[in-house]
């Protein structure tokens, strides 16, 4: 296979650059901006925050890291790992926030304890458009929780324990209430949570803190100016797929949205 002209690997980084493999002398290295904080997965696998205009590589999928790229994004809920203070209502729950070590590293984890299976507790909300709702959740594997937005806890999705931490999402056009319930057969009475997410997205994006107010993420961007080189091929390796061929290229080259594995260019 033909040598590429320009490779751009995720590894060295800094403010407002992400260098290049091939070549290794800069002038093909992607000019980043990010107008505010954000956070990743690290090699640790832990949740970390990140400057005004670092990029972001994330540990999401494995080892290897990839870039992450994402659009601008709220956070909707207030409190997001204060979630005795968010739930405004509980029937048959015991919430106990700072309860253990969380996916940041931290201890600011929740307990939900769930007395019988007709507990809940949810957040007022109100969305007419698709908005996803996210947490991260620890239990007991094999059990099950319900979690969701809607207009009543009966809607939402029936989610399974893998017995580690894990982030789960669920989508939804309409909804007024965001909430955990111990309805539709859901098996878990005792459990952790931690960064509660609510965005108008159709998927969930990285994790935004808040307290009191609602908090937005600012875009991401990676660029370069390919005028300077002879390109006639580019071929993108984004969320560990391989993109077909871009062969009308442009004067300058965006990257697209998503974790970015590798781009080579010919």
């Amino acid at each position: 296979m033909a040598t590429p002209i320009i490779a751009i690997i995720p590894s060295a980084y800094k403010e407002g650059v992400l260098a290049a493999v091939l070549p290794n002398n800069g002038i093909a290295d992607l000019d980043f901006t990010r107008g505010s904080t954000a956070r990743r997965i690290n090699a640790q696998g832990l949740i970390e925050e990140v400057g005004v205009n670092i990029p972001r590589l994330d540990y999401s999928d494995g080892n290897c890291p990839s870039l992450l790229l994402e659009p601008q994004s709220n956070n909707l809920i207030t409190y997001s790992e204060l979630l005795n203070s968010y739930f405004t209502t509980k029937v048959d729950t015991t919430i106990t926030d700072n309860y253990s070590v969380s996916p940041s590293g931290q201890i600011n984890s929740s307990r939900i304890q769930f007395a019988d299976s007709t507990s809940f507790c949810y957040g007022v909300i109100s969305i007419s458009t698709s908005h996803t709702a996210s947490v991260f959740v620890k239990g007991t594997s094999g059990e099950t929780v319900k979690f969701g937005i809607g207009g009543n806890i009966t809607t939402g999705g029936l989610f399974t324990f893998n017995g580690m931490w894990q982030r789960i999402e669920y989508t939804a056009s309409s909804a007024s209430q965001i909430f955990f319930s111990s309805y539709s057969g859901a098996t878990a009475t005792d459990f952790e949570a931690f960064g509660l997410q609510l965005e108008q997205q159709s998927s969930a994006t990285s994790y935004i803190p808040t307290t009191s107010e609602p908090i937005t993420r600012l875009a991401d961007t990676a660029s370069l100016d390919l005028t300077p080189f002879n390109i006639t091929s580019i071929i993108e390796t984004i969320n560990g797929v391989e993109q077909p061929p871009i062969t009308t290229i442009p004067a300058i080259y965006n990257a697209p949205i998503g974790r970015i594995n590798k781009i080579l260019m010919y």
